[in-house]
């Protein structure tokens, strides 16, 4: 019913944007910026300037906000546990047209997008990655 801006974070060309379960944390992608991080329901952000400053499209946290995949258009799959504080990048699944990603509830397991390419499952948080051939290569630009 109402909204609320929050205005502390900056106006920047926002991707993406993630909660979990309960709504205390926020992950929100810039595209060619950073990943911003927020413990209290999005009211304050913190720049996550190790995630590097990328060509970000997608963001998804597990429910408990602890994991978190991040896709980075035209590089690589990256992802933290530990809150965005720190970022992995997951170069096992290639550098590709990543368009989305999500995770499970627990966060072992993943999907991503390629747009113009498959679609990829990982189910070790993000360790190893498999191409689903079997879906076609198409302009995948979302994936629940």
């Amino acid at each position: 019913m109402t909204w609320i801006a929050q205005t502390g974070s900056g106006q920047r060309n926002w991707k993406s944007v993630a909660l979990s379960s309960d709504g205390k944390r926020a992950f929100a992608t810039v595209q060619n910026g950073y990943i911003y991080t927020s413990s209290d329901s999005g009211l304050t952000w913190t720049e996550r300037t190790s995630s590097g400053q990328r060509n970000w499209k997608s963001v998804a946290i597990s429910s408990d906000g602890a994991k978190a995949i991040a896709a980075e258009q035209n590089g690589y799959l990256y992802t933290s546990s530990n809150v965005g504080a720190s970022w992995t990048e997951r170069n096992a699944a290639g550098k590709r047209g990543w368009y989305d990603a999500t995770i499970s509830d627990d966060g072992t397991k993943m999907t991503a997008a390629d747009f113009g390419g498959f679609i990829y499952i990982s189910t070790n948080s993000g360790s190893t990655w498999s191409e689903r051939s079997s879906t076609g290569r198409k302009d995948w630009v979302s994936i629940v």
